[in-house]
């Protein structure tokens, strides 16, 4: 989701985000981020937390902070780890 999610929000390039995540090349992070969307598309549960976690980025980076941290994502995370 990291990669998917810096290509969205970070306007940086796909191998940008590979010397980011540990120097992998371009085509490697092009290969997880269609990985994603299939998971995406077969999973409602991780679409629903991925589109949980874009639209609180999407809110951060307008300005709008919460008051106070509401760990729904986080909660998911740590059930299923």
């Amino acid at each position: 989701m990291l990669m998917e999610l810096l290509y969205r929000f970070c306007q940086i390039t796909q191998p940008e985000i590979g010397l980011l995540v540990g120097g992998i090349d371009y085509s490697a992070v092009s290969q997880a981020r269609k990985r994603l969307q299939v998971k995406l598309e077969q999973d409602p549960k991780m679409k629903d937390r991925f589109d949980k976690l874009s639209n609180r980025l999407l809110q951060f980076s307008r300005g709008n902070r919460p008051e106070r941290f509401d760990p729904i994502i986080s909660k998911h995370y740590e059930v299923e780890q």
